[in-house]
């Protein structure tokens, strides 16, 4: 009766504190969909798997980490400055700026993603000699996705930040990775084996169905006042505001593709491909992580501008404690499961179970430092979370050159774990220091729940 006593006493709090009650309603949400769509994507992924082989899926893998990594330009920061100033020019109800910074996000991002497309596709045409001939298509079908998967990540953004994190997810989450598995059998029963070229028309045709029906729901969130009033252009302080962001967005993207990246210049395609598997089966232990920051990212900025330090940090604990529950459970059950979880992808998958745990064990430590960089980033302090992440990418770039030749996937996998842990805890640090709140699980310790101003 005590357990179910302290349950009911925890959602009576919850009730009666309006911003925990808007928290947790908004990650149930989230947690929901990202439950529903990692389970989604994860199996796409095996489809993908099972039906190319380690050889094809290896370069299908290696087309989307170049992928991540050239959308890392062409997204200029925008996904992240729009956390911030979405929610501050709502409650300011600055339509004309809100109107304005939508526009300039999507104008922006829009074409340089197709600059980016167009001047790939051209160096793939002068250095086509040197690359080998089954690289080609999939990576040119790849910049013909940049555009529609840009955009999208743009659109996402936005709609987390009006706090719409359920509908912000539903396109991608659920919508693609069902629309891959179906058109994947779908090929293979009716047309060929299929293989990376395949693979990636499959996801250029899925992207492009989720993008146009999370515009929709985005034109459907979008205050109305924010569409009607005229708009008012801020676009170099925008711009000088997301640059930071931008640079350590990017250098996020660089260390969790960088092992791949390097991986398809010393070692073959299967190794990339058993590497990627451990990576996508690692991504299960950390989506509640991912499923907070969905809605605490614009909670985080509200109540920060709004000088509301004791809910901003009861929304931290709050968040510590799921976050701590579901991590253990998971990272346990892929310990336990991991060798069977691999051997869905195929008996050549099993292999990387070592590979997977020293993944894992990084993977973990960073989800129990909880929401740090977005902490630092959505109350201007972006600035000191960019030079934090410069040092960490020179690191992973010198370990990676160091063990990947040596070790291959093993040697990725150790860089990939040193890295995350370095850069998290350090985030962490960083956090109490500067903004005086901590964000890891470990604030549960604490006897004072804040932190001294």
């Amino acid at each position: 009766m005590s357990i179910i006593n302290s349950i009911q006493a925890t959602f009576d709090h919850i009730r009666s504190d309006h911003h925990q009650g808007v928290f947790f309603k908004g990650a149930v949400g989230s947690f929901v969909i990202k439950f529903i769509g990692s389970g989604l994507l994860f199996a796409s992924q095996v489809v993908l798997a099972r039906l190319c082989g380690a050889d094809q899926f290896g370069i299908y893998s290696y087309a989307l980490s170049w992928l991540m990594i050239l959308i890392i330009p062409a997204k200029l920061g925008f996904d992240t400055s729009l956390l911030r100033f979405i929610p501050e020019y709502t409650i300011k109800k600055d339509w004309g700026r809100l109107g304005g910074i939508l526009h300039a996000s999507f104008l922006h991002t829009g074409l340089i993603s197709i600059a980016l497309a167009v001047i790939g596709n051209l160096f793939i045409g002068i250095f086509e000699k040197f690359i080998q001939a089954q690289w080609i298509l999939p990576i040119r079908i790849m910049l013909v996705v940049l555009p529609f998967y840009t955009l999208t990540v743009i659109r996402q953004a936005a709609l987390r930040a009006f706090k719409k994190v359920v509908l912000a997810d539903l396109p991608e989450s659920v919508v693609r990775p069902i629309l891959t598995i179906l058109l994947a059998y779908s090929v293979t029963c009716f047309f060929r084996q299929l293989d990376a070229t395949s693979a990636w028309l499959i996801q250029l045709a899925v992207v492009a169905v989720a993008f146009v029906l999370g515009t929709f729901l985005l034109l459907q969130k979008t205050p109305v006042a924010a569409k009607t009033v005229p708009r008012m252009k801020d676009t170099k302080f925008w711009l000088r505001t997301s640059l930071p962001m931008f640079l350590m967005n990017g250098m996020d993207i660089i260390l969790s593709q960088a092992s791949i990246l390097f991986l398809g210049f010393f070692r073959p395609a299967e190794d990339i491909a058993i590497f990627s598997a451990a990576s996508r089966i690692v991504i299960l232990a950390t989506f509640i992580l991912m499923a907070i920051n969905s809605i605490a990212a614009p909670m985080i900025s509200e109540l920060y501008y709004a000088q509301n330090r004791d809910a901003l940090q009861s929304i931290l604990r709050f968040s510590a404690k799921g976050i701590a529950v579901f991590t253990c459970c998971t990272t346990l059950l892929i310990v336990v499961f991991g060798r069977s979880i691999l051997n869905l992808f195929g008996h050549e998958f099993v292999d990387g179970y070592f590979i997977l745990l020293i993944l894992l064990a990084g993977q973990t430590i960073k989800t129990l430092m909880g929401p740090a960089s977005f902490l630092l980033n959505l109350t201007g302090h972006q600035n000191l979370t960019a030079k934090v992440m410069a040092v960490t990418v020179f690191v992973a770039l010198v370990l990676n050159i160091i063990l990947i030749p040596k070790w291959g996937a093993t040697g990725a996998a150790i860089a990939s774990g040193i890295i995350l842990v370095m850069w998290n805890v350090t985030l962490v640090i960083m956090a109490i220091r500067v903004v005086h709140f901590d964000p890891s699980v470990f604030c549960l310790l604490r006897k004072e729940k804040m932190l001294p101003a």
